[in-house]
């Protein structure tokens, strides 16, 4: 359970307090209502929300006052609590909190007298030390989810269908990026349910698929997440119905991609077996248009994948870069990055290539054409990790920092970072580094211990 307590100021009668909303011993997605009514958030101003930590005070249960210290305090968050026709105004709330097992803590301002739900979602492994960097757009508002379930059935029931997400975009009056988590897997949930509806047609298909994973990305972070992942597994037997289109075998692949994290090894190494014999030509040549494309793309984002596969993979792709000197290589760079990255988003560092074998790559990509994506292929494949066993050495290191001070001198505050000590993503960086977006205030974490040290045999 939770290691601390959490707690939100807010402004009483006497001064500024802090209101316990999560109490210590807390389990991942556990629900924690706030048994006050009396609370009011500010809305239609911009508005800041001040979070603090204690472990001092186990005996706290959720709706405790207290008055922390400032050194309490881990970071805050400001945003514009949006109600109504746009004048300032105190809304009544109830405050429900839930951490997820990514360490972002989660609270619910649910309005007492409308339907209004306002999330607020906290990175709490960010540590921030001022304010600025601890900051999260928070979405204004979660929307009917009766609504959202509607807009995906009207759009995939019509002929030719509608895109889905569009629709959902118009009638809830938000951008999809701004859709709660909550929201997203809800019609997760909905889309499911209409799988019959890929089978009208190609074009069916390939939207709903697309809509399904979109919803579900990237299969981890919220309770609901292994019910859905289970779900989608069962399609795999199935296969895609309508195989020749090649449209449909895109969205078939960035289906498995898009939810690959919430697989489990097992399941990682089956459907990589499914069609581990598409990725390559009649030649032997890597297959790296259309589907082809897609297919080397899902095989990158399986981090459970042993670490002989990935580097079978990543030679395969480097040799190609070597001989055919592609055009638009970016594609392929992103993935062999994926391949030889020694800090996973979310696998263990069992599957990480060895030190050697991650030098050698690094040497033949110094050697080709230098370019953006490719130098920044190298800054993943050498990125630090404070592991010894994992850590690429100095001689090529050096090479690869000469290499970024010669081309990407402007770039240096991106790259130098991780290339110097251990440090997590950015939510942009992992964002990218996904080849997708990811769910507004969600962030993959892994632990110290996963990131950072080998585990124990």
């Amino acid at each position: 359970g939770a290691s601390r307590s959490y707690y939100l100021a807010i402004a009483a009668a006497a001064g500024e307090a802090q209101l316990c909303v999560l109490p210590k011993g807390s389990e991942p997605h556990e629900n924690v209502r706030v048994p006050r009514h009396d609370l009011r958030v500010q809305a239609n101003r911009p508005v800041r929300f001040p979070l603090f930590h204690s472990d001092r005070y186990p005996e706290d249960e959720s709706g405790t006052l207290r008055r922390l210290e400032a050194a309490d305090r881990i970071g805050a968050l400001q945003t514009v609590v949006k109600f109504g026709r746009g004048e300032a105004r105190e809304v009544p709330v109830e405050i429900r909190g839930e951490l997820s097992e990514l360490d972002t803590l989660a609270l619910s301002l649910v309005s007492l007298h409308t339907p209004h739900v306002w999330r607020l979602e906290f990175d709490l492994r960010a540590a921030a030390e001022d304010e600025a960097s601890a900051v999260v757009t928070a979405p204004t508002a979660e929307p009917d989810r009766a609504l959202l379930a509607e807009s995906l059935s009207a759009a995939l029931g019509r002929t030719p269908p509608l895109a889905p997400l569009k629709l959902m975009e118009e009638r809830a009056a938000l951008r999809r990026a701004d859709l709660p988590l909550s929201s997203l897997r809800a019609a997760a949930e909905t889309a499911l349910e209409l799988e019959a509806r890929r089978r009208a047609s190609a074009a069916h298909e390939a939207l709903w698929l697309n809509t399904v994973s979109y919803l579900m990305r990237p299969g981890l972070g919220h309770s609901s997440d292994g019910h859905l992942v289970e779900r989608a597994w069962h399609l795999l037997r199935r296969g895609p119905h309508h195989d020749r289109d090649v449209q449909a075998l895109c969205d078939w692949a960035l289906f498995w991609r898009r939810t690959a994290p919430g697989l489990a090894s097992g399941r990682q190494i089956d459907l990589f077996q499914r069609f581990r014999r598409q990725l390559t030509d009649k030649r032997n040549r890597p297959r790296l248009k259309a589907e082809g494309l897609e297919l080397w793309r899902l095989a990158a984002s399986l981090e459970h994948l042993p670490a002989p596969d990935k580097a079978e993979l990543g030679e395969r792709l480097l040799r190609n870069l070597e001989e055919e000197r592609p055009e638009s290589p970016e594609a392929s760079l992103w993935a062999l990055a994926r391949f030889g990255t020694r800090q996973p988003l979310y696998g263990a560092l069992e599957a990480v290539l060895p030190r050697a074998l991650a030098e050698t790559w690094l040497a033949r990509l110094l050697r080709l054409a230098p370019s953006k994506p490719l130098l920044l292929a190298g800054v993943e494949i050498a990125r630090k990790t404070g592991d010894r066993e994992l850590d690429i050495s100095a001689e090529p290191l050096s090479a690869l920092l000469r290499a970024l001070e010669k081309h990407l001198p402007t770039d240096r505050e991106n790259w130098n970072p991780p290339l110097t000590a251990p440090c997590a993503r950015e939510f942009s960086q992992q964002a990218g580094f996904m080849g997708d977006s990811l769910p507004a205030g969600l962030v993959i974490a892994a632990t110290d211990e996963a990131c950072f040290k080998r585990h124990a045999p």
